[in-house]
């Protein structure tokens, strides 16, 4: 169970002066811009910036617009990096950045909507997650002399095109995750690390044109894909080719495979997993298989079992084993009881486009009894979140309450803190929490999160709420559950009042 939550601060003491602030300490995040007891604070437009010896770097977009162009400019300094999550969780058509930038910094466009038109410039460096999880367009170009860092544009599942200039460098997980990438071509004297493109599964060809350094794993486990090789000078040609030239996407006949069960019934520890019947349907549109499983855990032990990790290993018509996954039973608040069973059916399991398959292998990973993996408490709708949340200090907190209470919230990289150490504010933030009710479970997850309540007892230990300021985010040993939360406007409208940006003296 996790009660931990995480606050990003912002490492800048600001002190206005009619527009212009001079920084004490420097900006927290990942930056190559230069900063020091001459960096200035401007904001002008629809930016916020750092500028420091003539050049500017943007710490964050302010505007609303959706067809945005960077400036190269502002205030006659070249404006050469754009920051940690400046454009973070925009919803926009069009981004031009311009060749001024030479680096566009982590998370800057994180959790983005670019719909029409994203241009890069040359030879800039994209950092790590700079694009993840973005939506972007379908067709996208990687200008030459780029370097482009871990998990850029992992997780980016819109695209289906990826064009590299020529001399760009592609690091670990560049592409990793993109499932809708169907096609990646490739120019002269570009390199691609292990694992570039990674868990691509709809991925059916890379086209190499001239020169392109690749390593054993620069394809891991994508989809099948094909890498073939070119002459240099046909990659032009290829970009102004429609996705059919590049790929054959004639659709797949729809096709239902009953799978062949490998080792079934599988023990470990007293627990026998049995897999009775294993399918697997092809999609004819998308080429990828869902696959269908069903059977039974049975505990012959004489206690009591919390979990059961157990495995499917799916292997291809040539006997080699081509994608393995766990899946978890929990029991969470209540045991598998000695000699009892469980039944299981797990279907709408995708993994796209790979190797045909013929059988399906079950396993057992790992078992955890009651002593070693206690039952937990798991909150119900009507409990009070302060006694729901199995911590015996806060369960005891109208008896024993608090030293410090304190409500962190970050919006868009911004973190915000109120802090409540003594008198009637902190007995009044108490109360207020102390009327927080669990609601109904919720299918919200944010797995990207910085709010939460903080508790600092009197003895120096502490005690972490996460939330996503309308939800309760609860870790019951390896599932996690979202709750609507009842009377949390009223502690958060409380809050709001004495919210301060964080900074660091």
């Amino acid at each position: 169970m996790k009660k931990m939550w995480a606050a990003l601060l912002l490492t800048a003491v600001i002190i206005m002066t009619a527009g212009v602030c001079a920084i004490a300490g420097t900006f927290d995040g990942y930056w190559d811009f230069q900063q020091d007891d001459q960096t200035e604070f401007l904001t002008t437009g629809d930016y916020d910036y750092l500028i420091n010896n003539m050049e500017a770097a943007i710490v964050k977009y302010t505007g609303d617009a959706d067809k945005v162009t960077i400036p190269s400019e502002i205030n006659g300094c070249l404006v050469t990096e754009i920051g940690a999550e400046a454009f973070r969780y925009r919803k926009l058509k069009k981004v031009s950045v311009p060749g001024s930038i030479r680096r566009i910094g982590k998370q800057a466009f994180e959790y983005c909507e670019i719909t029409d038109s994203l241009q890069l410039p040359e030879n800039v460096t994209i950092s790590e997650d700079a694009f993840s999880y973005a939506v972007l367009p379908s067709t996208l170009t990687i200008p030459a002399g780029a370097t482009v860092e871990d998990c850029a544009f992992s997780y980016c599942e819109a695209m289906e095109r990826v064009f590299i200039d020529s001399n760009v460098l592609l690091k670990g997980r560049a592409f990793g995750y993109c499932d809708d990438l169907v096609a990646a071509v490739c120019a002269d004297g570009s390199r691609l690390e292990e694992n570039a493109f990674e868990y691509c599964r709809g991925m059916k060809k890379a086209v190499l044109c001239g020169d392109v350094k690749t390593e054993t794993k620069s394809f891991y486990d994508c989809g099948d894909v094909e890498v073939t090789a070119q002459a240099a000078e046909e990659y032009d040609s290829f970009k102004q080719s429609g996705p059919d030239e590049i790929v054959d996407s004639t659709p797949y006949e729809e096709e239902e495979r009953i799978l062949e069960i490998i080792n079934s019934p599988s023990t470990l520890d007293g627990v026998t997993v049995t897999l009775e019947s294993a399918s697997a349907l092809r999609n004819p549109e998308t080429g990828g298989f869902t696959y269908t499983f069903s059977g039974t855990l049975e505990n012959n032990s004489d206690e009591g079992v919390m979990q059961v990790i157990y495995t499917f290993a799916l292997i291809d018509e040539n006997g080699e084993e081509f994608r393995s996954f766990g899946i978890v039973y929990d029991g969470e608040d209540k045991a598998l009881q000695p000699h009892a069973k469980a039944g299981f059916f797990h279907d709408e399991i995708k993994w796209g486009k790979q190797s045909i398959p013929a059988a399906v292998e079950i396993g057992i990973s790992n078992v955890k009894t009651e002593t070693e993996l206690p039952p937990a408490h798991v909150p119900e709708t009507g409990e009070y979140l302060y006694q729901a949340l199995g911590d015996d200090k806060l369960a005891n907190i109208k008896v024993e309450p608090p030293a410090e209470l304190s409500f962190h919230v970050d919006q868009g990289g911004y973190g915000r803190t109120a802090r409540f150490k003594e008198g009637e504010a902190l007995d009044k933030a108490v109360e207020l929490l102390c009327a927080i009710r669990i609601g109904e479970e919720s299918d919200e997850w944010v797995t990207d999160n910085y709010n939460g309540i903080g508790l600092e007892w009197g003895d120096g230990s502490y005690t972490g709420i996460s939330l996503n300021l309308s939800n309760l985010e609860y870790w019951v040993h390896t599932t996690p559950h979202t709750y609507e939360l009842e009377h949390l406007d009223e502690f958060w409208d409380y809050c709001a009042d004495y919210l301060k940006d964080d900074t660091v003296q």
